[in-house]
């Protein structure tokens, strides 16, 4: 999964903003400080509220009334299949708009949809905050919620990824369009990290290997991967190579049935586990980076990853490691904004957008990033 193209209309110092493309791999975004970078990234994070755009193009006298709402649409695109594993994340039916309600036949049907499946997939979304208020799969039939047609109800079984049908029923109410359905698991699956201290230390007990969106769960996440050595193992080497004093992340039962994440910065072969540091009690930016790498270790399709000023929370260094991982697992998004000239050398850019106030007005623009560019302008 990744966000292909976007257009922010009204949200903080973005008025209307046209439609801009991303890419796989790095999008470095580049300008001055307050020139609107993280109102940008917010708005792509799809967990913003509603903060209407205030200027004299909005406003130009005193008491006019702002449009209340902030938007940004954007598309999705899916690899051929992941349609699949998204939809087995949940315990939640679908329904196969029929796509010919006259002759409908729930057998050609399913297998018609296994076969859009199969294909690259396009969802054209409207966000007004975090809520999407409309979703249309692209080259498939979708049907306003409301609306009544002939259709299969089915479910994705989440070992098996097949099929599972729950009813085929004529004349079914029309509960919810399969593309608001997708909209709102994708939401859940853009990462935004920031300079801020996040309540990553401890979680409970539980199976989850998915991490939410605010990474709260990261605890329980991480020790279910212990259970898989190698790819433990990997998190912690590249998390060594970022942060050369940490020596390795372990997982601690405590009471009330939680897990707590620990940190050594001593040598394990010295069994001195009384010398841990619990990740509550360190740098703000270790969580950040563990998070980060947690997502493109674990992850079977490209999710997208925001990281919002990384200078800001890490030392230059660690950002040229941290991106130099990243580099080497293209296979992701990476949305990075900046005003450092070392994030953009470090990329291996795809996409270099720039904003920039104009008349109090946040610009989106995209670079030539095969000539020398100024963050800074």
């Amino acid at each position: 999964m990744r966000i292909i193209t976007f257009a922010v209309n009204n949200y903080k110092s973005v008025r209307d903003s046209p439609q801009r493309s991303l890419t796989k791999g790095f999008n470095v975004v580049v300008g001055a400080n307050n020139a609107g970078k993280t109102a940008l990234a917010e708005a792509l994070s799809l967990n913003f509220s509603s903060r209407p755009h205030r200027s004299l193009a909005t406003a130009p006298t005193p008491g006019a009334v702002l449009n209340p709402e902030s938007s940004i649409d954007l598309t999705f695109e899916l690899d051929p299949g992941e349609i699949i594993d998204v939809l087995s994340t949940v315990n939640a039916t679908f329904f196969v708009p029929a796509t010919d309600q006259g002759t409908f036949n729930p057998e050609l049907e399913i297998q018609a949809f296994r076969e859009f499946c199969a294909s690259t997939i396009l969802l054209d979304c409207h966000f007004v905050g975090p809520n999407c208020t409309s979703a249309q799969l692209r080259h498939h039939v979708g049907l306003p919620v409301g609306a009544t047609f002939n259709g299969p109800e089915l479910r994705v079984n989440a070992e098996t990824r097949e099929f599972e049908v729950v009813t085929y029923r004529n004349g079914l109410q029309y509960r919810q369009q399969i593309g608001m359905q997708l909209a709102g698991i994708l939401r859940q699956m853009v990462y935004m990290f920031r300079a801020e201290r996040l309540n990553l230390a401890q979680f409970g007990y539980g199976p989850d290997r998915i991490l939410l969106p605010d990474a709260s769960n990261l605890a329980q996440v991480l020790n279910v991967l212990q259970a898989n050595p190698s790819r433990f193992d990997a998190l912690n080497g590249y998390l060594t190579t970022i942060l050369p004093d940490i020596r390795r992340v372990i997982l601690v039962p405590i009471p009330g049935n939680l897990v707590r994440v620990d940190l050594w910065s001593v040598d394990p072969k010295l069994e001195r586990e009384d010398l841990a540091v619990p990740l509550a009690d360190s740098g703000t930016g270790i969580g950040q980076v563990l998070a980060v790498l947690y997502v493109v270790l674990t992850s079977n399709y490209p999710r997208t990853i925001i990281i919002d000023e990384p200078q800001s929370f890490l030392h230059p260094g660690a950002v040229r490691k941290l991106i130099g991982i990243l580099n080497s697992i293209p296979q992701h998004q990476y949305i990075v904004t900046t005003h450092s000239p070392g994030v953009v050398t470090a990329a291996d850019l795809g996409k270099l957008l720039r904003v920039r106030k104009v008349q109090s007005e946040s610009q989106v623009d995209e670079l030539d990033w095969s000539y020398p560019a100024s963050v800074d302008r």
